[in-house]
C-alpha cells in the first residue's frame, strides 16, 4: 500500500512529540548548544548534596530532551526508510546521543570516586535525592568495572564507531536487499519482502512455502560474506567493552547491570534441552497432521488442522482485546483505549515501512506502537502482544521519577506475553466451534514452539557464538551456519527435515545484534505464563500485578518479581510452563483422534 492511500486515523500522529520537523531542530540545536551545562558539575559533585542532586537532575533532563529528539526522528524514518531526510534526523540523533554520553560519562566514575559513607550521609541529609537510591546502590555495585574519567569518556565517544553493525545490518536487510518475486495463492506475482515471506510460509499451498522459503534464504545466501562479518563485528564489539571493563564475558556484562546470574541464563538453556523430546512429540504430530510423508523446515508455520477461516479486520482485533484483557480491570482498559483513540498505532504496511512490530515509550510522550497488520490471527496477538508494552511502559512513566521508569529488557516481554495468554483463554473459552478450538491449541503450541523453544534455541547460538570469539575460534559463514545447523537439528529431533536453506536462519534474526536480550522473550513467556494463571484464578491478585508494571527499574528484576510471586532464580517458572505445554499438547492429540472418528 501506498502510504497517502491509508486513513490518518491508523497512522501515527507524531505531533504530540514536536509539532513539525522545525521544533525538532531547535530542540536539537538547544540540546547541542546546552551540553555544557553538564560539564560544569564536572569536579564539583562531591561538594554538597545540592551539587549532587542538581548534576542528576540534570542529567536526566537532557536525556529525557534526547529521548524526544531520538524517538520522534526515527518513527519518521520508520514510516519509509528510504526516506533520507529522517535517515538524517536520525543519524543527527545518534550523534547527539553519543556526544550526551562523551559528556555526561564523568557522573559515574566522580560519584564511585567519593566514598559510600558520604553518598549515604547526603541523603540522609536532601530527601530530594530518594529517587536516585537504586540508580547510586546499583552504581556501587559495579564499581569494579568502572574506569577513570579519561577512559570512560573515550569508550563514550567510541560507542557510535563501534555499534554500527547493527544500522548495517538493518539498511541492508531492510532498504537495500532486493528480493526477487514469487507466486502467492492467488497465483499472482508478488515481491517478496520480510513481511510477506512470513504470510506466505502460512500458506496452505505447500509448493508456494517451499518456493518462497527457497528464494528467501537465497537472497540471504547471496549476502552470507557481509552478513557473517557484520554479525561478527558486533560481537567483537561486545567482547572489547566486556574485556575492556573486566568483566568475564560478554554475556556476564549484558546481565550484570541488571545483577541477572549468568546461572539464569543456563538454567534456560538446560531446562528447554531436558524438555526436548515433547517439542519432539508436537513435530511429530504436526507431521501427522499434514499428511506428509516428511515435514520440511517451510512446513513449520502452515496450519495443522483445516483452518476455520480465522481472520480479523483491525476494529474486530480491538475489541477483543479489550475483552480478553478485562480481567485486567478498568484502569487497564482505559489506557488501552488511549492508544487506540489518539493516533499512537501505525497499523498497516507500506511501501519501505520497517517491518514487523514494536512499541516505543519515552518519558515525555504516550508509548507509539508500529505494526504491519495484514488481518491475520497472528496480527490480533501482535497488537494485544505491542500493547503490554505500551501499559507497561505507561504505568511506569506514571509511577516512576525518570531515573527508574524504564524497565529493564529481564522484564520487557513478560506484560506482552500476558496480554496474548490472557487473550487466548478468552478466545478458547468463548467459542464452541470444535475446529475454532482445535485451531486456536495449535496457535497456542506455536506460541512456545516460537517463543520457549525457537528463542532458546536463538539464545544458545548467541551464547556459543560469543564464545567462539571470545576462545580465538575464526566465525566466517561456515562457522556460523555449521553452529546453528547443528542446534536445528538438536532443537527440532528426526521427525522433520533440517533443510541446507535453515542454515542461514541466523543471518535474518536482527535481535543478535544486541547482544543476549533474545533469552528473555523466553524467560518472560515464563514468567507472563504464571502471572496469567495467577490473574485468572485470583481477582484479588490483579492490583499486585499491576503494581509489578508500575515498579520500572525502581529494584533488580529478580527482586521485582519476587515480590510479585514469581522466583526466577530457580527453573521452576519454566518448568511449570512445560506443564502447559504438555497439557495444551495432550488436549490437541485428544481433540484431533476425536475429530477424526
Amino acid at each position: 500500500m501506498r502510504r497517502c492511500d491509508i486513513d490518518n486515523k491508523y497512522k501515527w500522529d507524531l505531533k504530540c512529540i514536536y509539532e513539525s520537523d522545525e521544533f525538532w531542530n531547535a530542540d536539537f540545536e538547544k540540546l547541542s548548544t546546552s551540553l555544557h551545562l553538564l560539564s560544569d558539575f564536572k569536579g564539583t559533585m562531591h561538594n554538597s548534596p545540592e551539587v549532587l542532586l542538581n548534576a542528576l537532575n540534570t542529567y536526566c533532563d537532557f536525556s529525557i530532551t534526547l529521548e524526544k529528539l531520538y524517538c520522534y526522528a526515527n518513527l519518521s524514518f520508520h514510516r519509509d526508510m528510504s526516506n533520507t531526510y529522517y535517515q538524517g534526523l536520525s543519524e543527527k540523533a545518534d550523534s547527539i546521543s553519543t556526544k550526551f554520553s562523551a559528556v555526561s560519562s564523568f557522573i559515574n566514575s566522580e560519584i564511585l570516586a567519593m566514598d559510600k559513607e558520604t553518598v549515604d550521609n547526603f541523603f540522609n541529609a536532601l530527601p530530594e535525592l530518594n529517587p536516585y537510591k537504586q540508580f547510586l546502590n546499583n552504581l556501587y555495585r559495579e564499581k569494579e568495572h568502572y574506569l577513570s574519567n579519561e577512559i570512560e569518556e573515550i569508550l563514550a565517544l567510541s560507542h557510535e564507531a563501534t555499534s554500527n553493525d547493527s544500522n548495517t545490518y538493518n539498511m541492508l536487510t531492510n532498504a537495500d536487499m532486493v528480493f526477487p518475486a514469487v507466486k502467492d495463492d492467488n497465483g499472482d506475482d508478488v515481491t517478496l519482502t520480510h513481511s510477506k515471506f512470513i504470510s506466505l510460509m502460512y500458506s496452505s499451498n505447500r509448493a508456494i512455502r517451499e518456493n518462497a522459503f527457497k528464494v528467501y534464504y537465497e537472497s540471504f545466501k547471496n549476502l552470507k560474506n557481509t552478513l557473517s562479518q557484520t554479525y561478527n563485528g558486533s560481537i567483537k564489539s561486545a567482547l572489547f567493552y566486556s574485556n575492556i571493563r573486566k568483566y568475564e564475558s560478554s554475556l556476564s556484562m549484558s546481565l550484570s547491570s541488571d545483577n541477572i546470574p549468568v546461572k539464569v541464563y543456563e538454567n534456560l538453556i538446560s531446562t528447554v534441552h531436558k524438555h526436548l523430546p515433547l517439542f519432539h512429540r508436537y513435530m511429530k504430530l504436526r507431521k501427522k497432521c499434514l499428511g506428509v510423508d516428511s515435514l520440511h523446515m517451510y512446513d513449520l508455520y502452515a496450519p495443522m488442522v483445516k483452518s476455520p477461516d480465522i481472520t480479523f479486520d483491525y476494529e474486530t482485533s480491538k475489541q477483543l482485546c479489550l475483552d480478553g484483557l478485562a480481567p485486567l480491570g478498568e484502569k487497564y482498559t482505559d489506557i488501552l483505549k488511549n492508544s487506540f483513540d489518539n493516533n499512537l498505532i501505525d497499523v498497516y504496511p507500506s511501501d519501505n515501512k520497517m517491518s514487523g512490530a514494536y512499541s516505543w515509550g519515552i518519558y515525555a510522550n504516550n508509548p507509539f506502537i508500529l505494526l504491519n497488520y495484514e488481518n491475520k490471527i497472528d496480527d490480533t496477538f501482535t497488537l494485544a502482544h505491542e500493547l503490554g508494552h505500551s501499559v507497561h511502559s505507561y504505568l511506569s512513566t506514571d509511577k516512576q521519577h525518570y531515573i527508574n521508569y524504564s524497565y529493564t529488557t529481564f522484564l520487557a516481554e513478560i506484560a506482552s506475553t500476558v496480554n496474548e495468554n490472557l487473550l487466548m483463554q478468552h478466545m478458547l473459552t468463548t467459542t464452541d466451534d470444535t475446529s475454532t478450538k482445535i485451531y486456536l491449541l495449535n496457535y497456542l503450541l506455536e506460541q512456545f514452539r516460537s517463543t520457549l523453544f525457537r528463542q532458546t534455541l536463538f539464545a544458545e547460538f548467541e551464547l556459543e557464538s560469543h564464545k567462539m570469539i571470545q576462545n580465538g575460534i575464526p566465525l566466517n559463514t561456515e562457522s556460523l551456519n555449521e553452529l546453528y545447523f547443528n542446534l536445528i537439528k538438536k532443537y527440532y529431533g528426526d521427525n522433520i527435515v533440517h533443510d541446507p536453506q535453515i542454515a542461514f536462519e541466523w543471518s535474518r534474526i536482527p535481535h543478535f545484534y544486541n547482544p543476549f536480550y533474545v533469552f528473555q522473550y523466553a524467560t518472560g513467556f515464563s514468567c507472563a505464563i504464571a502471572f496469567s494463571k495467577k490473574i485468572l484464578e485470583d481477582s484479588n491478585y490483579v492490583p499486585k500485578y499491576l503494581d509489578f508494571l508500575r515498579s520500572g527499574c525502581s529494584d533488580y528484576s529478580l527482586d521485582i518479581l519476587k515480590k510479585a510471586g514469581i522466583d526466577m532464580s530457580s527453573p521452576e517458572p519454566i518448568e511449570d510452563a512445560f506443564v502447559l505445554f504438555e497439557q495444551t499438547l495432550s488436549k490437541l492429540e485428544d481433540s484431533i483422534n476425536n475429530q477424526n472418528k
